[in-house]
């Protein structure tokens, strides 16, 4: 399931509401793949387009994510996406 959260991840430290659903996403065992800004304009970056991921408990697969953000210049969203690889 998809949901547009649009919380600021690069307030980690300045915000504590930010700083509390990051430790819970940790807590449950999702990796954010998405660390860098992903909505940039002559005034501001934010990271509010997220990816994350889950191995899970029984994970028996080699996998390894792969997430960056594409430049374009029609958007002040940089469209990001998500490649799992799998490793022999």
């Amino acid at each position: 399931m998809y949901r547009d959260i649009n919380i600021n991840l690069l307030n980690c430290s300045t915000d504590k509401h930010t700083d509390e659903y990051m430790k819970n996403v940790l807590l449950h065992g999702f990796v954010p793949l998405t660390v860098m800004a992903t909505s940039i304009t002559s005034r501001s970056a934010t990271l509010i387009d997220h990816i994350y991921y889950y191995g899970g408990n029984n994970n028996k697969h080699n996998m390894k994510p792969k997430s960056e953000n594409l430049l374009n210049g029609i958007t002040d969203h940089l469209p990001n996406y998500l490649l799992v690889l799998y490793l022999s």
